[in-house]
Formats: C-alpha cells, sequence, structure tokens
C-alpha cells in the first residue's frame, strides 16, 4: 500500500479515488452487499428498538463548528471525510467508514478537544484505527495507517490520541449510524414481506453507494439518524424498485410505523426533504418520476 498525501489546510492536496469508490460499491465484492439476511436476528424487535433508543447518545453536536471548534470550518471536515473514504476503500474496509466519521464527530463535540485545524488529519486517522481494531477482521497496524498520511504523523503521535479520544468518549466507541438503521430497516422490510429478497438486495446496495452523501454534508447532523435511514430507504424504493404509488405509500407507513413515527410531524418531513435532497445532488440526477 503505498502512502497518502498529507491533509493540510494551507494548500493542502487530496488523493482522490472517488472512481475507485464507486467501481468499489457498483462491483459483486462482498462490500455491496454488507449485511446478509439473519431470520433469527430480524425477528427480534428488540434489535431495531436499541437503535433506536440509543441513536440520540450517539448524536455529535450539530454545529459544533463554530460552537465548539471556532477554528475548524465544516469545509474542512468534508476534506477529512473524503480522505477517510479513499483510505477505506484502498484498504478495503468501507465497513468501518461510517463509525470512524461520527467517532470524529463526537469527538470534535466535546468542549475537551481543542485541536488545531491541521490536527484533523491525525484524529481521523486515530479514529479509523480505533474502529479498526473493532469492526475489521485484520485490524490495521499502526504503521499502516501511518503510511496512509504519507508519514506526514508519527506513529507515537497515533497511538497517543487514540487513547485521548478513546478517553474522552468514555471508551463507548461504537455508536448507531445511519447506516446500521438503513440496513436493518431494510431486512426488516423484507422480513414483514413488504419486498422481496431480490428488492432487498439491491436497495443494500444502492444504500451502501448513496449513503456516502450524509458522511460528506455536515448538515446531517441536524437530523435523528433514524428518520434519515427510513427516508433513504424510501426514497431508494421510488428511485430504485418501479413501484406504485400505493406499494409507496405503503413501504413509507411501514417504516413509520416500525420507527414510532407520526407522519405529519415536522421532524421527519424536514428530514425526508433533506435526505431527498441530498442524495440527488449526491447522485447527480433529477427525478424521473412523480412526487411521492
Amino acid at each position: 500500500t503505498g502512502g497518502r498525501a498529507p491533509v493540510q489546510f494551507t494548500g493542502q492536496t487530496k488523493y482522490d479515488l472517488d472512481f475507485r469508490f464507486r467501481a468499489a460499491m457498483l462491483s459483486n465484492a462482498p462490500v455491496a452487499v454488507p449485511y446478509g439476511y439473519d431470520p433469527v436476528l430480524y425477528n427480534d424487535p428488540a434489535i431495531l428498538e436499541d437503535l433506536l433508543q440509543t441513536q440520540g447518545h450517539y448524536a455529535p453536536h450539530p454545529f459544533y463548528c463554530p460552537d465548539i471548534q471556532p477554528n475548524i470550518e465544516f469545509e474542512m471536515r468534508r476534506i477529512i471525510v473524503e480522505w477517510l473514504r479513499d483510505v477505506c476503500t484502498d484498504a478495503n474496509f468501507l465497513e468501518g467508514l461510517p463509525n470512524s466519521v461520527q467517532m470524529l464527530d463526537r469527538y470534535l463535540s466535546k468542549p475537551v478537544a481543542k485541536p488545531d485545524p491541521n490536527d484533523l488529519q491525525l484524529l481521523a486517522a486515530a479514529c479509523m484505527f480505533i474502529t479498526s481494531k473493532i469492526k475489521a477482521v485484520e485490524p490495521m497496524s499502526a504503521a499502516t495507517v501511518v503510511s496512509y498520511t504519507d508519514n506526514f504523523i508519527e506513529l507515537e503521535q497515533l497511538l497517543i490520541v487514540e487513547l485521548h479520544i478513546a478517553k474522552a468518549l468514555d471508551w463507548d466507541l461504537v455508536g448507531v449510524t445511519v447506516y446500521d438503521v438503513t440496513f436493518t430497516l431494510i431486512r426488516y422490510l423484507q422480513r414483514d414481506l413488504v419486498i422481496g429478497e431480490l428488492e432487498a438486495g439491491l436497495l443494500l446496495g444502492q444504500a451502501q453507494l448513496c449513503l456516502m452523501a450524509f458522511l460528506l454534508d455536515h448538515e446531517s447532523l441536524r437530523y435523528p439518524v433514524s428518520h434519515l435511514a427510513a427516508a433513504s430507504v424510501h426514497y431508494l424504493a421510488w428511485r430504485e424498485l418501479n413501484l406504485s404509488q400505493y406499494d409507496l405509500l405503503s413501504i413509507e407507513q411501514r417504516l413509520l410505523k416500525l420507527m414510532h413515527v407520526d407522519p405529519s410531524s415536522q421532524s421527519w418531513l424536514r428530514s425526508r426533504n433533506f435526505a431527498r435532497r441530498c442524495l440527488q445532488q449526491h447522485l447527480s440526477e433529477q427525478p424521473v418520476g412523480g412526487t411521492n
């Protein structure tokens, strides 16, 4: 694995793997469908209930720039998230990307965190390093993580910051991401026979590609991940499955029932509108059907 250019915010450069990211997501590689269907697991309503009840605990401060981090701008965050995406793509560790990004946001939401902008790559690398220890079949070595910064950071720095982040987060290092809820909702729809196995597989593959939009867009921090997940499933069903308006309404009603959400609530309506807009922009496409 070759080194990657350091991410700095004064004349910074960025190794762009966007094409490779999309190619990996659209290939037949196992990463395209991250979770298999376990009927025992998804027949347990406690799985989704636990995600819904704990999502707020892991929600970052939606305006930590500039409320908590006046020296950091959200555009800097976007550059760092793109770097994490590129590295996780190259390392075949895309399943760890959502938790790595959320961990970074959670840490930066802590008043104890006062990093210099040029420390963001070090923090992101440490979050990815921690996540790999938890989620990867073969965790990244510290030396590998350092090499992805083109040795811009030092191994000792990485280990010190890793411990600092873990302590700041009280060693609670696996959150609830929009990916977790989205994949669970799709499997619940399959369980309830709202969609079939083929449809579920298609939605899972498209979700893995499309949900990157929320990681890149800081405005997504303003909305509950469960609302973004439900809105994404509904939008992708409309876009990919060629369903009737009646079937789409049935899917939306089932999603909202699973989440105990009032369809007329302002929180849901705002989340749904943002999710649709964000996904459309990310996919660089315009709606080809009617509104629903």
